[in-house]
């Protein structure tokens, strides 16, 4: 059987305009409004609510602030607010080094010249305190090269500073006994010691090999608690969960335990403050707007959601649906401080006032209300820290 050969042609089909405007394209006519009438009174868009959108929100807020830190263990510790709580639980001394023991050492013996020090006040300081050769180095310092090679350079022929300010910090208010120094030479050398510690003070701060006090090395993690006498006056203890980078936010905190006043008193006044909500907003949020171009940073039709996973199933219901009908607050309160909202009213644009209840309510129905307000009252006290 004969096969012939065949020729396939392509057509390629484009509109042709019969005009050069954008006009009717962009007027998106509505050919069948009845059609668009019913189809939006079967998905239910007719059934509305006479709601409005807050005008402005009114608070009634007390503070207090933390006043004790307690790291692992220890006993607490008083905090008045002028240290971030990072910075207190966990600053950790500088590891001491060669380096840093010889330029300890040249600031020590440039010292010295100054405070016009006799002959021979500088060798004493080198002989008591010696950068150490390369073979009285340990067998894992002598693994490091360039270590080894510090010390073949300045090994006995400099001054370790670190030695020299440990010694003299053990021996203070007296000078170091290790020091044989001339006739004469106490007070340039009682002096520039004295400068050296003042410098290394404020220049490189603690030095050593100690783990900060909040530090658990068993679960490589910090560790400590706060506490502070509530707007109730009740003694609250919360512990704090630090975030991957050392961090401390308002959510690092969860109440552990809480004691109710022993005696007469009253608690801090109350501040009423009156402020103007705004829409939530995020990376990515779809714009109500028809014809609004949005940033396409993220492309949320890519979202794969399985009925199991109800986390994002929620989320996406909020972004795509019930995202525009949120508000945010933008309260502030005083660095370290717990916060109580005793009262929290919205105005509305038509004049109507809601009051809004706290989510630690306790419901006397039953005691199953009882209990879910008491794990709520532990996330009301958290959310009121501010890191």
């Amino acid at each position: 059987m004969a096969r012939w050969p065949s020729i396939t042609y392509w057509n390629r089909v484009e509109p042709s305009p019969r005009g050069d405007g954008l006009g009717r394209g962009l007027s998106a006519d509505v050919r069948d409004p009845l059609w668009f009438l019913t189809r939006q009174w079967q998905v239910g868009e007719f059934l509305g609510e006479d709601a409005a959108s807050p005008a402005f929100v009114s608070f009634a807020t007390r503070f207090a602030p933390l006043d004790r830190w307690r790291p692992r263990a220890a006993s607490p510790r008083q905090y008045d607010g002028s240290v971030p709580l990072e910075a207190l639980s966990q600053n950790e001394p500088g590891s001491p080094d060669l380096r840093t023991a010889v330029e300890l050492g040249q600031l020590l013996e440039a010292r010295l010249v100054a405070e016009s020090a006799p002959d021979g006040v500088t060798g004493a300081f080198r002989t008591a305190f010696p950068v150490p050769r390369p073979v009285e180095l340990s067998r894992a310092q002598a693994r490091d090269r360039a270590l080894v090679g510090l010390a073949r350079v300045c090994g006995g022929r400099a001054t370790d500073g670190l030695a020299a300010l440990r010694a003299a910090a053990v021996a203070a208010p007296e000078l170091p006994d290790e020091l044989d120094l001339p006739s004469g030479g106490e007070p340039a050398a009682r002096a520039a010691l004295e400068w050296l510690a003042e410098w290394t003070a404020d220049h490189l701060g603690p030095i050593g090999r100690a783990d900060p006090d909040s530090w658990r090395p068993d679960r490589l993690e910090y560790d400590l608690q706060v506490s502070a006498v509530t707007p109730d006056r009740d003694r609250v203890t919360l512990r704090a969960e630090a975030g991957p980078f050392g961090e401390l936010d308002w959510y690092a905190f969860d109440e552990v335990s809480r004691t109710p006043p022993t005696g007469p008193g009253t608690g801090p006044d109350q501040v009423r403050t009156s402020l103007l909500p705004a829409s939530v907003g995020f990376a990515g949020m779809p714009d109500p707007r028809w014809w609004a171009l949005e940033d396409a940073r993220f492309n949320w039709a890519s979202v794969d959601s399985d009925r199991r996973e109800l986390g994002k199933v929620l989320v996406m219901d909020f972004i795509l649906i019930q995202g525009n009908d949120w508000f945010v607050v933008p309260f502030a309160q005083p660095v370290g401080t717990l916060v109580q909202v005793d009262q929290l009213l919205v105005k509305d644009v038509f004049g109507g006032w809601t009051r809004v209840e706290r989510t630690d309510a306790v419901d006397s129905a039953g005691a199953a209300g009882a209990a879910g307000a008491a794990g709520a009252a532990g996330a009301a006290g958290v959310a009121g820290v501010a890191g």
